[in-house]
C-alpha cells in the first residue's frame, strides 16, 4: 500500500495517519502522544470511561508509576526528552 493510499484509507475511516519507524524511532513518541491526547479528549467528553474501559488506567498504582496525564505533560514540556517508552 502506498503512503497516499494509506492516508486516503485513514481519512475515509476518520483516523489520523502518521508514518513511524521502529528502526529509527521516527515519529514513535509523536504517535504515542497523539493517541494519548485522543484518549484524554474522549475521557473529557465522556465518550469513554476509564473506570469501565479495559486497558485504560488513570492515577497512581504505586510510587514509581505516573498517571497518563503526567506522562503526556512530561513529554510535552521537554523534561522527558530522550526517555524511552513506559519507563524502560
Amino acid at each position: 500500500m502506498s503512503q497516499e493510499e494509506a492516508q486516503n484509507y485513514a481519512k475515509k475511516l476518520g483516523l489520523v495517519y502518521i508514518e513511524v519507524s521502529a528502526k529509527t524511532a521516527q515519529n514513535v513518541n509523536l504517535a504515542f502522544e497523539m493517541i494519548t491526547d485522543k484518549i484524554l479528549e474522549k475521557i473529557d467528553k465522556k465518550e469513554i470511561n476509564p473506570e469501565e474501559e479495559l486497558g485504560i488506567k488513570m492515577g497512581n498504582k504505586g510510587d514509581d508509576q505516573q498517571t497518563l496525564t503526567s506522562k503526556v505533560q512530561t513529554s510535552k514540556d521537554g523534561n522527558g526528552a530522550g526517555a524511552k517508552c513506559c519507563g524502560n
